[in-house]
């Protein structure tokens, strides 16, 4: 993975969802990728890397954006010092996550 370049501005990180509920919405880093704004993040914010480790098990994944591009997995260390970061939570897709929500939705569960 290549290895971005020292950085001395602040730039945006925003969490969205349960995230930004639980650990805060927005933060101000000296990062240059995304990939870099989570490491810190795991320093910085008690059981934020644990809250990510077991989110799978809640059924949820995370889509992580520079600007309004969804950034895929091999982008994540690429250099994204012009745009804020942004993670926001996504449900995984599953017969019982749906069945859940529908269950909600009807007020049966």
């Amino acid at each position: 993975m290549p290895v971005s370049p020292p950085c001395d501005t602040l730039h945006t990180i925003r969490l969205y969802g349960i995230l930004g509920a639980t650990f805060g919405r927005e933060f101000w880093l000296a990062v240059s990728s995304a990939s870099e704004a989570i490491r810190a993040l795991n320093i910085l914010l008690p059981g934020f890397e644990r809250f990510l480790n077991t989110s799978q098990q809640r059924g949820l994944t995370y889509a992580v954006f520079s600007g309004k591009r969804n950034l895929a997995a091999e982008e994540l260390g690429m250099d994204h010092r012009e745009e804020a970061i942004r993670i926001a939570p996504v449900i995984i897709a599953s017969k019982n996550v749906f069945a859940f929500l529908l269950f909600m939705i009807m007020g049966i569960y």
